[in-house]
């Protein structure tokens, strides 16, 4: 990585800010006489030379343009008439090098990571044993991948559990109109995957390398060019892959997988190895598990680059892990989470899913998926329940008695939710998604969704006095 002079103490991002890069070596270009010592002459050295081997990526006329605007502070304008060219073209030149050069430094940044664990000896394959991740699944990518993780520390949990304390079994976000695929993922990933794991009593570290354009292509409708290797070595480097490449090897060397975003497709996954020789990771995300080159991670459809990593864990009792969880999970019902673009979220949700089969415009592919990821989350929560109303040990007997009776209560009524929304499965199978803009379908499927929504209003009720318990 490119280095500072200690004294401006720049932060870690002003190293992808093209423009800081180049009025930093500017003014190294031209330095004052009092600026002469010997260590600042190697600082200066080191630094033209790795700026100057990044532009070796630009052709002669670019190089010539891109220097007389960062460097001589030339004007576009100025630099058209010095080379004869149109201030339109001046600007697209300027910008495309831009472009080339962030590619460049990239490169080479990736590159000196790597040189550096050689230098030191890290030079490595690590991979991770998967035999305790088990055969149990779930739609939701996010609490799946996160169990599996955390079948590799000292603490275990079940995957009703995991989707319970961390608020996962009871999400539904909706796109109003189409019923887009992106809506169950169009959330803060770092905001609320940390806070559910802080549940369970595990503090984490984040990458977020998110374009935050939500909701994203849907992957199931793309040109299937678009999720090649190909195609994802005509994109981008990503500017954040350095980082998540030193936090992934840091996640493995200490004996836990890495979670991890669309490396495959829009959905989490986990990282569970690396070979530094060939420079790949080792990577399962949704059924499917291979290697994957350093390069391509921030690479994938959407473009994003997510990794989060479990740091330490903590000790924390029942009682406050059903406290958080609860805030987490009532918080989404009344839509006091962030807000994201184009989502309704929480009781809400459902009234818009509602107006969308009014509407006639629901896309049946992403429709499909929504159906499938509420109606199995509710089946979890259903099991959440009934696992919290067999273990619950209050402070006392009437405390303990009164959380496992909320919790069974509970457990009945998602188990009911979860029966009722069983039908729109077969109405709307995925991936092909049925005719949800017909009549007929929404004849069927508003009553559902009506009846659906009361219970989900009861269960909120429960779930507040069963809160509201807790803090007494």
């Amino acid at each position: 990585m490119l280095q500072a002079q200690a004294s401006e103490e720049p932060s870690e991002d002003h190293w992808y800010d093209l423009d800081y890069i180049m009025h930093h070596l500017s003014r190294f270009q031209h330095p004052s006489e009092q600026c002469m010592n010997p260590e600042e002459r190697i600082l200066r050295k080191e630094l033209i030379d790795t700026i100057g081997g990044i532009l070796n990526c630009l052709n002669r006329r670019e190089r010539q343009i891109f220097e007389s605007h960062f460097f001589d502070h030339l004007s576009p304008q100025k630099i058209a008439n010095l080379f004869q060219l149109s201030s339109a073209n001046v600007y697209q030149i300027i910008s495309r090098s831009r472009k080339k050069v962030i590619q460049e430094k990239l490169r080479i940044s990736v590159d000196h990571y790597i040189k550096n664990r050689k230098d030191l000896g890290l030079m490595k394959k690590s991979v991770l044993p998967k035999g305790a991740w088990g055969s149990i699944c779930t739609w939701t990518t996010a609490a799946g991948s996160i169990h599996r993780i955390l079948t590799y520390t000292d603490k275990t949990f079940s995957l009703p559990m995991v989707m319970g304390m961390t608020g996962q079994a009871f999400r539904i976000s909706i796109c109003p109109g189409d019923v887009h695929i992106g809506g169950p993922t169009s959330y803060n990933f770092e905001d609320i995957l940390s806070r559910g794991l802080l549940n369970l009593g595990f503090r984490t570290r984040v990458i977020d390398g998110l374009q935050k354009n939500i909701p994203g292509q849907n992957a199931n409708l793309a040109d299937p060019f678009l999720l090649t290797d190909q195609a994802k070595q005509k994109r981008a480097l990503h500017k954040a892959l350095p980082e998540a490449l030193e936090l992934i090897h840091h996640s493995i060397d200490r004996g836990l997988p890495a979670l991890s975003w669309d490396i495959f497709i829009p959905e989490f996954g986990v990282i569970y190895g690396y070979d530094d020789e060939q420079q790949q990771l080792m990577a399962s995300e949704c059924g499917t598990d291979k290697a994957v080159p350093f390069d391509h991670l921030g690479r994938g459809i959407l473009e994003d680059l997510f990794i989060l990593t479990v740091e330490d864990s903590f000790h924390i009792d029942d009682r406050t892990m059903l406290q958080g969880a609860l805030r987490m999970i009532l918080d989404h019902y009344h839509g006091k989470e962030e807000e994201t673009p184009r989502t309704v979220r929480g009781l809400a949700a459902y009234q818009a899913w509602i107006e969308a089969f009014r509407d006639e415009a629901i896309e049946p592919n992403g429709h499909s998926y929504n159906v499938v990821f509420v109606q199995d989350a509710r089946q979890l929560a259903a099991a959440f329940w009934n696992e919290i109303a067999d273990s619950w040990k209050g402070f006392n007997e009437l405390e303990t008695e009164r959380i496992r009776s909320l919790s069974r209560e509970a457990a009945v009524l998602y188990g009911d939710i979860a029966r009722q929304l069983q039908p729109m499965r077969s109405l709307f199978p995925f991936p092909s998604g049925g005719e949800p803009n017909s009549t007929t379908s929404a004849e069927q499927a508003i009553p559902i969704l009506e009846s659906v929504l009361s219970l989900e209003q009861q269960a909120v009720s429960l779930l507040e006095a069963m809160y509201d318990e807790l803090r007494v």
